[in-house]
């Protein structure tokens, strides 16, 4: 009986710990996601990876290259319309300015190049 009580006490602490709140950022909740983030993992994160570290260089944010240029501007532009013939689907019947472009400086920010400045366009079939 007391290697049981034991067991339930390990399983309170893990809850309990997983609940702790972490540092956020001025404005937000502790332990909230930003809803770049959130809307990151919802619809990005299956084909560009968790940590934008997605095995297919195309779709790749954190190896200092683009293919379709590095700005927030132009990330958004992509998020917003889309890349003909591929996967990339169009987000702006479904996203609003404001979320795409939140959400294009939350994948920008996923390069973690010297000076973050991924200047080095994509060479094709590379």
């Amino acid at each position: 009986m007391h290697a049981r009580s034991g067991f339930f006490s390990a399983i309170i602490a893990v809850i309990v710990l997983a609940w702790v709140p972490t540092a956020a950022p001025a404005g937000q909740a502790p332990g909230q996601a930003t809803p770049a983030a959130e809307t990151y993992k919802l619809r990005c994160a299956v084909c560009h990876g968790p940590d934008g570290n997605a095995q297919v260089p195309e779709m790749n944010f954190a190896d200092g290259q683009w293919k379709h240029g590095s700005s927030v501007k132009e990330i958004a532009k992509v998020i917003s319309e889309g890349v003909p013939g591929t996967a990339m689907v169009a987000f702006k019947s479904q996203l609003s300015e404001k979320e795409i472009l939140d959400l294009a400086r939350y994948v920008r920010a996923f390069d973690k190049t010297k000076g973050n400045a991924k200047t080095r366009p994509r060479k094709p079939g590379s």
